[in-house]
């Protein structure tokens, strides 16, 4: 009984925290959503630290004509200044879709996290026609 216990206060403890057992920290920006334009809410990143993986996952597309993206875009202040994170080439930090497609796997790309200013958002577009997605960032280290 009490390794279930223990186990239970594991578990409970690893769900709060939201990270894995590697002490990755998970944050959702933008919910399971269909839309094909939308601005995702403000999320403040100030607490994490190390260089950070940009995910986007679609669900299961059957439309050729398909395009979607999700760009990341950054800013100081939670309700205005937003600018897309762009990379050490100069192109923006986006994961793009297009045609037919299964998703088995969320699609990533790498972001520098010195780019990053305190708030985080993710920014849809879609056309030709609109399918769930979700999208996150997962960084290595919280400071407390």
């Amino acid at each position: 009984m009490k390794k279930l216990i223990t186990f239970a206060m594991l578990t409970a403890c690893a769900v709060a925290f939201a990270q894995d057992a590697n002490r990755m920290s998970y944050v959702q920006l933008i919910n399971p959503v269909v839309d094909d334009a939308l601005d995702g809410p403000a999320v403040d990143i100030s607490k994490y630290k190390g260089n950070a993986a940009f995910l986007a996952e679609w669900a299961t597309n059957i439309e050729t004509g398909h395009v979607a993206s999700v760009t990341l875009q950054t800013s100081a202040a939670s309700s205005s200044g937003w600018y897309t994170v762009t990379n050490i080439n100069a192109e923006a930090v986006k994961v793009t879709k297009t045609g037919a497609y299964t998703n088995a796997a969320p699609d990533r790309v790498l972001v520098d996290s010195n780019r990053l200013k305190k708030y985080v958002r993710a920014v849809v577009a879609q056309t030709g026609s609109t399918n769930a997605v979700s999208a996150m960032i997962v960084f290595p280290m919280v400071s407390n």
